[in-house]
């Protein structure tokens, strides 16, 4: 599956952490960095119904945040992960955080699909 290569080449920049997956969706990619070794992730999204069929994805230690109603608030993550995709390309970036609190972006790819 396309997401697992995903998690795999992100392992290539980061180690596993806490990680927020900003745009969740149905949990797809929360699911994989789980596998990998992710743990404590946050899922946030706008859609209720995606956020609901996550619920089954995620592990004990994750948890989901609806956007319209909540903020990330002061949670800290080792990763963030932005995925956004239509018929034709998807688009990734990951954010680094080191021990600094400093953020860095460490990738920003295009796979196109079509």
């Amino acid at each position: 599956e396309r997401v697992r290569e995903y998690v795999d080449l992100m392992l290539n920049f980061v180690k596993p952490g806490a990680m927020l997956d900003y745009g969740c969706g149905i949990g797809i990619f929360l699911a994989a960095a789980r596998e990998k070794g992710f743990h404590h992730n946050l899922g946030a999204d706008v859609s209720q119904a995606a956020l609901e069929f996550a619920q089954s994805r995620i592990g004990e230690d994750d948890r989901l945040l609806d956007l319209t109603n909540e903020s990330v608030g002061d949670d800290k993550f080792d990763v963030i992960s932005f995925m956004d995709s239509d018929q034709c390309q998807a688009m990734i970036i990951w954010v680094k955080i080191d021990s600094f609190g400093e953020y860095s972006v460490i990738k920003f790819l295009y796979f196109f699909h079509c």
